[in-house]
């Protein structure tokens, strides 16, 4: 007999890792429509600030942090 909560466990499991596969992979050039349904598909979603992994989908970037970047005071 499978627990209930176990089987919906290994459900949310398959349907992560179903996700990753159709996921962006780092170095993907995608071109601005893509872009836009991206973002339309995560503000649908309730924006999430993780993905079902737990890793981060998106960084908040500081004034210090670019001004450190672009070597000079914005």
């Amino acid at each position: 007999d499978i627990n209930p909560r176990t089987a919906q466990n290994i459900r949310d499991d398959i349907c992560a890792s179903i996700a990753c596969h159709a996921s962006l992979r780092a170095g993907k050039t995608m071109l601005p429509p893509e872009i836009t349904a991206l973002l339309r598909a995560l503000d649908e979603a309730g924006a999430p600030q993780t993905c079902p992994h737990g890793r981060p989908l998106y960084k908040i970037i500081t004034y210090p942090e670019i001004e450190k970047w672009l070597g000079r005071r914005l």
